[in-house]
């Protein structure tokens, strides 16, 4: 009897033990993780079909994940990272941010290697042209309604540019995607069925060949031309006074004063985005230029670094699957493909304006003087950047306008050839 007590005893004894340490085991199902910590805001976008956000519950020693929204469905969506936390899950520590979508505004925590840095279907700085300027097609692409809401917008109902009519540009703005910023451009119609957005390398600038392009006139009859009579246009009828009219002579296409240098004009401001269209409408462009190239682009070896290039032009080139305009130039007298065309420099002194991103040059900036840049409030409330190519370093100097004294400070030097590129 007693011997069977005593055994009674133990298992019960063991029993209570082994249930609370079960217990223990039970409770502990979750994960453990650092204290939330804020941080300054960042944007990040998403590409993950798999990837889901969380909802934060349990302790800092029992965390456990409750899924709340899926990734792929955000997709065409911004999230800000408010948040940060340390979570250890089999046996290694995960960066989470605690983040919210421009998009109906969820929110949750994620895993730090399902983002990427960078806004995404954004807009900012929406400027209000005050002339509004005319624009034609330069290459195929489409105009698209992007919603009011500048940070969560969308591309829709995408309308084909027409090649026939002018598109009248009354606003412009940044379109960020995937990380990185475009210009584009709202724009109507000129037979005003069309309005909506549009990327600005699908435009071309149609101003100047308005400007610039003389109307071709015919005499009416060498008696009128001989007594100082009326010169007036070739209507195309073929009976009545201008029947007997000279035909019109081809208008030869307009070549910029920039585009070629003979030594003896001066330094020059051009607009990159003229610059690209020029020379990518199959125009040539024979200032020598530095480019940098990063991969083969066609020439005998593969090029790393910059080079000097010669008669930049575009051709013509088709393949079963493609239609397009390819730029070429030459180095050493040997044709190569340039498909870095934003990083070209123009080695005589003349000046590329890129908008934001500053004015960039072989020379340094007079002091004193105020450089056109396509930004409002420029030399008011915002300072341009001058960047200063140096050709044997292969790297740049930074100058800004201060304005305060009204003139241009040199900020930093030895800038490795990053910037522009």
């Amino acid at each position: 009897m007693k011997l069977g007590r005593s055994i009674l005893v133990i298992a019960v004894v063991f029993g209570v033990s082994g249930s609370s340490e079960l217990s223990a085991i039970q409770a502990k199902t979750g994960y453990h993780r650092t204290k939330t910590a804020k941080i300054k805001h960042k944007a990040f976008y998403s590409k993950s079909r798999k990837g889901v956000t969380y909802h934060a519950n349990g302790s800092l020693t029992n965390f456990r994940f409750k899924k709340n929204h899926a990734l792929k469905n955000f997709r065409d969506a911004t999230w800000i990272a408010t948040n940060k936390t340390f979570i250890k899950v089999h046996g290694k520590n995960r960066l989470y941010y605690y983040v919210h979508s421009s998009k109906n505004k969820a929110q949750g925590w994620v895993w730090s290697g399902y983002l990427k840095a960078g806004r995404h279907n954004q807009m900012e700085k929406v400027q209000i042209d005050k002339i509004p300027q005319r624009f034609t097609m330069l290459k195929p692409g489409n105009v698209y309604q992007l919603g009011d809401n500048l940070s969560a917008i969308h591309f829709r109902d995408g309308v084909a540019l027409n090649d026939k009519l002018t598109y009248r540009r009354t606003k412009s703005g940044i379109v960020y995607k995937h990380g990185k910023k475009s210009h584009y451009y709202f724009v109507i119609s000129s037979d005003n069925k069309v309005k909506g957005w549009v990327w600005h390398g699908y435009l071309k600038d149609d101003q100047a060949s308005e400007k610039e392009t003389k109307p071709v006139t015919s005499v009416n009859n060498q008696n009128q031309a001989s007594t100082g009579g009326t010169i007036g246009m070739a209507t195309g009828n073929s009976a009545g006074p201008l029947a007997n009219s000279k035909p019109s002579q081809p208008v030869k296409p307009h070549v910029p004063t920039w585009a070629t240098d003979d030594g003896k004009r001066g330094r020059m401001m051009i607009n990159y985005k003229y610059f690209d269209a020029y020379v990518k409408s199959g125009n040539l462009y024979s200032v020598p230029v530095s480019i940098r190239f990063t991969s083969r682009t066609g020439a005998p070896d593969d090029y790393q670094g910059r080079y000097t290039v010669t008669d930049l032009i575009s051709s013509h080139v088709s393949d079963p699957y493609h239609i397009y305009n390819q730029v070429y130039g030459n180095i050493n007298g040997k044709r190569v493909v340039v498909d870095n065309l934003t990083s070209a420099i123009p080695l005589n002194g003349d000046v590329l304006s890129y908008d934001e991103d500053g004015l960039v040059s072989v020379e340094r900036p007079e002091p004193h003087t105020k450089y056109k840049v396509d930004v409002a409030g420029e030399y008011v409330k915002w300072a341009p950047t001058w960047y200063q190519y140096h050709v044997e370093s292969s790297d740049y100097s930074v100058w800004r306008y201060n304005l305060q004294t009204n003139q241009w400070d040199e900020v930093s030097t030895h800038q490795i050839d990053t910037i522009m590129d």
